[in-house]
């Protein structure tokens, strides 16, 4: 849905961990009941904490999600404020089209079955005016929502080739990662996601994965300590030019100049291939904001653009044909093949971070 929002903020993270907190003196509490009893009391409460363990250990880990996303996020936008200023002006704007949109299929809802013949003289006085007033501002507020999430900077080393009527846009990526059967799992999450068939057209990324180890990385120099965060700014200068970067250590799952960087926790499939959405040149089509708490820093509110793009909802959107359109446009220019017919696409996962 368009509009859709989501907060996070340190008081939020904050009653998140006292409820559990209260679960935790409850469980102890219950425990203790059981160890006082015998036979079969004692058993169904001991089944019961059982069954609660797997319940609890889920939000012990969106707790420590919550604090990880704070601590980057909190300090990104000390850090800018003036760019995070745009970026919740135009969350405003994409909540002021939802609710326009709202208006217009109420208006609609309460008119739209009327008779054409009789709708003039139904309809309160001004509703034609109004209506229209909503619409030029709805396709005023969209076009500038477009232009500031639509931008794509397509990075030199994606190439593109063309056989027949298959479109493949090659993409070489470098790794540090010794787990080759993850990096394995990498690749074919990724080639599986970025692809489409369009009738008799078909579009694919492909990915040309290189291996650095950390010896040759980092040669006699200290090397990071395997587990423990890395200052990733540094640790991405080791690579070569000329490709984008898979690495691990972060303290949460980003994309730093055309790297992705892995935090600690697991990453759903669609979200992986989200964040290499951005190597291929792509702009969050969800709208990262803030509220100023005070002392209590900021809390930082994410509105989605379009609840059908994977660059929007990065668990639930899908690629779409149009985003290999704008890497041909901004490859090809006027040499920009016909484009194919639409089709319909079906959405895939979406997660609360």
């Amino acid at each position: 849905m368009l509009g859709q929002s989501i907060g996070y903020s340190w008081p939020w993270t904050d009653q998140l961990i006292d409820r559990e907190w209260r679960e935790i003196v409850r469980h102890e509490a219950e425990l203790r009941r059981a160890k006082a009893l015998h036979g079969n009391e004692s058993r169904l409460i001991l089944q019961g904490l059982a069954l609660d363990f797997r319940e609890m250990s889920q939000r012990q880990r969106n707790i420590d999600a919550h604090l990880q996303y704070n601590r980057f996020w909190q300090a990104a936008i000390a850090a800018d404020r003036a760019g995070y200023d745009r970026e919740t002006a135009l969350q405003n704007e994409v909540l002021e089209r939802q609710g326009i949109l709202d208006e217009l299929r109420n208006l609609d809802a309460a008119f739209g079955r009327t008779p054409v013949s009789l709708k003039r003289f139904q309809a309160p006085l001004g509703l034609a005016e109004i209506s229209n007033d909503f619409k030029r501002r709805e396709a005023f507020l969209a076009q500038r929502i477009n232009g500031a999430t639509s931008r794509i900077r397509i990075p030199d080393f994606v190439t593109l080739e063309r056989q027949a009527n298959d479109w493949i846009f090659r993409v070489p990526l470098y790794t540090d990662i010794e787990d080759s059967a993850f990096v394995d799992s990498v690749k074919r999450i990724i080639e599986s996601t970025w692809q489409l068939r369009d009738g008799t057209k078909s579009f694919h990324v492909k990915l040309d994965i290189s291996y650095f180890s950390t010896d040759l990385l980092y040669g006699d120099s200290e090397k990071p300590i395997p587990g423990e965060p890395v200052d990733i700014r540094r640790h991405l200068r080791r690579f070569p030019a000329g490709a984008a970067i898979l690495t691990s250590g972060a303290i949460t799952t980003h994309v730093q100049d055309y790297a992705i960087a892995l935090g600690s926790h697991a990453i759903t499939p669609n979200v992986l291939a989200h964040e290499f959405g951005h190597i291929l040149g792509f702009k969050d089509r969800y709208i990262r904001g803030y509220k100023d708490l005070g002392e209590s820093g900021f809390q930082i509110i994410e509105v989605v653009a379009d609840a059908n793009d994977i660059m929007a909802a990065p668990a639930t959107g899908s690629v779409l044909r149009n985003h290999f359109e704008m890497i041909l446009r901004s490859k090809l220019g006027s040499k920009t093949p016909n484009a194919p017919e639409r089709e319909i696409l079906p959405t895939r996962e979406r997660s609360r971070a």
